[in-house]
């Protein structure tokens, strides 16, 4: 996540909105999954996309079928 307080604005937001984030998946760790939910963010879309194009269905129309 590119903001440090991200999480803190997350939990601010949770305390009058429903809030979900959308962060790359590749610096999610537990640590970090644990301080998502304790923000209150009620949904998390992570991508499975990865850096080679082997590994990602951005911009493939066919993507989600091989």
């Amino acid at each position: 996540m590119k903001r440090d307080d991200i999480l803190d604005i997350a939990k601010y937001a949770s305390s009058k909105l429903v809030t979900a984030l959308s962060p790359s998946g590749s610096r999610i760790t537990k640590d970090v999954a644990q301080k998502i939910k304790d923000a209150g963010i009620r949904a998390v879309s992570i991508s499975v996309d990865g850096p080679e194009l082997s590994t990602t269905t951005s911009g493939e129309s066919q993507g989600h079928t091989r």
